[in-house]
């Protein structure tokens, strides 16, 4: 199964708004755990 975390917040916990488009629109970091290893892409 597919998890993303990221340290700069936690589970459940709100977005910075400095990771926001109503503060400095900074993308978080995002940690990406449960990938197969024959992954060639991701998407949505």
């Amino acid at each position: 199964m597919l998890e993303i975390t990221s340290p700069d917040f936690g589970p459940n916990g709100e977005i910075c708004k400095e990771n926001t488009g109503f503060g400095d629109d900074i993308s978080p970091t995002l940690v990406l755990s449960g990938l197969s290893s024959d992954a060639k892409s991701l998407g949505y």
